[in-house]
């Protein structure tokens, strides 16, 4: 980060169906774009609980000092302390439409529009790949997202949050 590149980052159960970054397009004043845990249809919303699975930085002291912070607390067990607190670094945030940047468990996206699924509401790796394997057989079998599609139901994840 100290050599002030723009970078992204996503966790390993992160599903491109299409390409993000023709949807990345940083100003000059965003430090940051996350993806939000909760529904947002407004990409400028405060979300409540942004989705760490998928974010793209522009590196500047603001976003350094809030990572090295971030960083310190997660290995203090303190992840949910550092979450939401981007004001404090004085840090400009977008946080990416759930149209596009969705969570594999959130209500609705549509085949048309859904760019990254993200499975965070799963606990086990094994639910994970399962259902995101379900989710994009369905999306190929719309034809790569240009005709519509029911989504299968996610059961292994609903499942392993029984475990």
């Amino acid at each position: 980060m100290e050599l002030f590149f723009l970078y992204y980052f996503q966790d390993m159960d992160v599903l491109w169906l299409r390409n993000p970054f023709k949807f990345l397009n940083p100003k000059k004043s965003e430090d940051m774009m996350i993806s939000c845990g909760g529904q947002t249809s407004q990409s400028s919303d405060n979300c409540t609980s942004f989705n760490n699975g998928f974010f793209f930085v522009n590196s500047n002291n603001n976003t350094i000092s809030f990572f090295d912070n971030w960083y310190s607390e997660m290995e203090e067990n303190n992840y949910a302390k550092i979450q939401g607190e981007f004001s404090k670094f004085d840090m400009n945030v977008r946080y990416l439409d759930t149209k596009h940047f969705s969570g594999l468990c959130q209500a609705k996206y549509s085949v048309r529009k859904i760019i990254i699924l993200h499975s965070n509401c799963c606990k086990v790796m094994k639910s994970k790949i399962s259902d995101l394997k379900s989710m994009f057989e369905a999306w190929l079998s719309s034809n790569n997202g240009r005709q519509n599609v029911k989504w299968p139901e996610k059961r292994a994840c609903i499942d392993s949050l029984k475990e």
